[in-house]
């Protein structure tokens, strides 16, 4: 399944809506390596990606090339842009072209993707940020070869921990029948304490089954990050959300231990998509917070 993901930069990047000199800037989709193919893979991104932009240009620095396009100030200054984004139609097809080039380049080579609206003022500023950077982007460049980035979303039914929990739990069962013997005053404030080291006991087991199932996936990739899971109201609730990047030939084994974690018995689902540009693993290792 593919959707959109969001984006990060390479190191370094400019803030987007960068201030920009004169007529034009330079839009920065990402930095690949550069070699003799780097043209006919520029022809076929043209060709792929409708865009009514300026053609795409491959920015030459070292071992690398920045793949980017001339734009106007008039639309990609700081002030421009910042009206841009409130103009969804705009937005859309800018996000889209972003995204579209950027898969291009990774279906053919390894590429690190710059950040929605990355602008820089001249090639010159560019160059100068490439070529401080240039060494850590070559070795991350070499890290990110014949790699995929999968999302991963680790889901429970929290109704069934939670019962699992009140069943598995010498403590907890002991609460549960002093509750049932206890007179109606005190029931009620040991119901309360039930109530809550239950809801302890079942939280500390879904972070136990979620660092376990990252642990799992994490031997069969190469890194892997964690963001904040959305943790929702109802009993459905995701408790693990992850990126993981993996090569291509280690892909069986990482989808087929992705399966073999949805547990229905325990109420546990994961779900994952991709594979995508490795947007979350952009940044060189020795500059990953």
């Amino acid at each position: 399944m593919v959707t959109e993901r969001s984006q990060n930069a390479p190191q370094p990047t400019p803030e987007a809506g960068a201030t920009v000199g004169g007529d034009r800037a330079w839009y920065l989709y990402g930095v690949t390596r550069s070699d003799s193919l780097i043209h006919d893979l520029l022809e076929r991104t043209r060709a792929d990606v409708r865009d009514a932009g300026e053609a795409l240009q491959a920015l030459i620095c070292g071992d690398l090339a920045a793949i980017v396009r001339p734009v106007s100030s008039e639309e990609f200054g700081p002030e421009p842009l910042e009206k841009h984004l409130q103009d969804v139609a705009w937005l859309e097809a800018v996000v889209r072209a972003h995204n579209d080039v950027i898969a291009v380049f990774h279906r053919g080579r390894a590429i690190l993707p710059a950040k929605f609206g990355s602008v820089f003022r001249s090639q010159e500023d560019l160059r100068a940020a490439l070529t401080e950077a240039h060494d850590a982007l070559v070795r991350q460049l070499d890290r990110l070869t014949e790699c995929d980035e999968w999302a991963i979303h680790l889901y429970v039914d929290r109704d069934v921990v939670e019962q699992r929990v009140g069943e598995t739990y010498p403590e907890l069962q002991r609460l549960r029948e002093d509750v049932e013997t206890a007179r109606p005053g005190r029931a009620y404030l040991l119901q309360r304490q039930l109530d809550a080291e239950l809801a302890s006991a079942t939280d500390a087991m879904l972070s136990d089954v979620a660092l376990a199932a990252f642990e799992r996936l994490q031997r069969h990739a190469v890194a892997g990050e964690t963001t904040s899971p959305v943790r929702a109201d109802d009993p459905d609730a995701e408790i693990l959300r992850a990126a993981f990047l993996v090569r291509r030939h280690h892909l069986p084994a990482f989808l087929s231990e992705a399966d073999s974690i949805t547990d229905s018995g325990t109420g546990v689902r994961c779900e994952y998509s991709g594979p995508w540009p490795p947007y979350s693993f952009a940044a060189p290792r020795d500059e990953v917070p």
